[in-house]
């Protein structure tokens, strides 16, 4: 992957993302920043990531549509 696609990608996660993946893969949240700076690579927590990017992009979507029922 591209920085400009890591930096895409790390702008599409939830907050908190960081605590979540590094303690899913138990490593620190320092690592986690190097892999979505391109500094280091880990592909299997990069396809985690874009999972949880999905699942939160899909949670806005529905939250915006609950709001535009309202």
């Amino acid at each position: 992957m591209t920085r400009e696609e890591l930096k895409k990608l790390k702008k599409s996660m939830p907050r908190g993302y960081r605590d979540t993946l590094s303690e899913e893969f138990n490593v620190t949240t320092g690592y986690i920043d190097q892999i979505l700076r391109g500094d280091k690579t880990r592909p299997d927590i990069i396809d985690r990531a874009i999972e949880i990017a999905a699942i939160y992009k899909r949670y806005l979507a529905d939250q915006k549509a609950k709001i535009k029922k309202l």
